[in-house]
């Protein structure tokens, strides 16, 4: 993501989260992963429901099932 290859990080974080379209929509986030974030205190938790709820749009829009 950092280097600009969206397209990999979406690949990557469907192999590494089965269920993105769940975890990042419905998934409590603010108490679950980004509440227990490392880095939350210095420079703000990862906003992973985010970019999970990205990555399948971005993903079912390059299989077709949205467009």
């Amino acid at each position: 993501m950092k280097a600009g290859n969206i397209d990999a990080a979406v690949e990557l974080s469907h192999q590494t989260n089965t269920l993105p379209e769940i975890t990042g929509r419905v998934c409590p986030q603010d108490r679950l992963c980004e509440g227990a974030c490392t880095i939350r205190d210095e420079h703000g938790a990862v906003t992973i429901a985010t970019l999970n709820a990205t990555f399948q749009i971005r993903r079912w829009r390059k299989v077709g099932v949205l467009t």
